[in-house]
């Protein structure tokens, strides 16, 4: 189209087929004409939709196993790495450490598709190792490459799987999934405080057994020939008269016992 002269609107150019001019007389005629085209003689043209029908711009997703969702999640509750992700996300950054691991790369998409057709459990929380190298190698097998390549095909797998912990977890999506996903973050952030709060028990612990390792040595009875004995060992005895050892120290001095309720 081009506009013409005098202010008189675009010109309709007789190879291409528009709608005219709002002001344009035959206007009904020609949107009459449109509409019996698209809604009656060419609908009534075209044989019934079947019941797998899909719009055009949904023919992308007619093979199921092409669309891609967040599920199954990896969760990885020792902390090792991010705690969750999607299992995609989660092969793509594994492989992308691999330095020369251009097969596996190119087939990472079966790799997780045969993963997610191994997981049945509903959302119910599985070890994500025993899927991974069961997946792995169904893959190899049914790829059917060359020996070299499926040398090179089996040692890639055996690095990709040391990229994942073992307690690695796969979660499915199922009724229950939030119910799951919100236990293993409970357990993801009380687990760090737990460790802290063992390591301040063994200290205090520690500091505790000093101190009555202190008392100990306070006691009257801590000079005795037999406790004597028993720290010097067999070999100390045999050197050393725990007897005349106990008579040298007599009882102790220079401290007060502690009271025997603390």
């Amino acid at each position: 189209m081009s506009a013409t002269r005098g202010g008189q609107g675009p010109a309709q150019s007789p190879d291409r087929p528009v709608l005219p001019p709002p002001c344009s007389a035959p206007q009904s005629e020609v949107v009459a004409a449109v509409r019996r085209f698209h809604l009656l003689e060419q609908a009534q043209a075209l044989p019934p939709l079947g019941p797998d029908a899909l719009p055009a711009l949904l023919a992308q997703f007619a093979d199921e196993g092409q669309v891609r969702t967040d599920y199954p999640l990896v969760v990885r509750p020792g902390g090792e790495g991010p705690f969750v992700q999607s299992l995609g996300d989660a092969l793509g950054a594994a492989a992308e450490v691999m330095a020369d691991a251009k097969i596996l790369k190119d087939n990472l998409r079966r790799l997780e598709k045969r993963i997610k057709d191994g997981l049945v459990s509903e959302g119910w929380p599985v070890l994500m190792q025993p899927l991974l190298q069961s997946a792995g190698a169904a893959m190899s097998e049914a790829l059917g490459l060359a020996p070299s390549g499926v040398e090179q095909l089996t040692k890639d797998l055996e690095g990709l799987y040391t990229l994942f912990p073992k307690d690695a977890l796969l979660v499915g999506l199922g009724p229950y999934t939030s119910t799951y996903l919100f236990v293993l973050a409970a357990h993801h952030e009380a687990a760090p405080r737990k460790k802290a709060l063992s390591a301040r028990l063994e200290k205090v612990v520690a500091r505790v057994e000093q101190v009555l390792a202190v008392e100990r040595k306070k006691d009257p009875s801590a000079h005795a020939a037999g406790a004597l004995q028993s720290g010097m060992g067999g070999l100390g005895s045999s050197l050393v008269s725990p007897a005349a050892l106990s008579s040298v120290l007599g009882k102790p001095r220079g401290a007060t016992a502690m009271a025997p309720e603390r």
